[in-house]
């Protein structure tokens, strides 16, 4: 149980911390510059958020067999 709550945060933050960060970069561009400076910014985090959920959806079959205790050669990319 400790090794899936230990994965778990560290998929949480691998996942995650990247678009929160440009977020509130994207933020706080957004408060201290009047004006349309924080477009460029915002169109690339609407790119972004698609990129993070496919990494989120490409390792969901890495994370489960990480949690089940598998290696690479124990079981083919297929099983689920």
């Amino acid at each position: 149980m400790d090794k899936a709550i230990k994965l778990l945060i560290a998929y949480t933050l691998n996942t995650c911390a990247l678009a929160t960060v440009f977020t509130l970069v994207c933020l706080i561009t957004w408060l201290a510059c009047p004006g349309l400076v924080h477009a460029a910014l915002e169109f690339t985090l609407a790119q972004l958020y698609p990129c993070t959920l496919l990494s989120l959806l490409n390792s969901r079959w890495s994370i489960r067999r990480a949690l089940e205790g598998q290696t690479d050669t124990d079981a083919g990319k297929g099983e689920l």
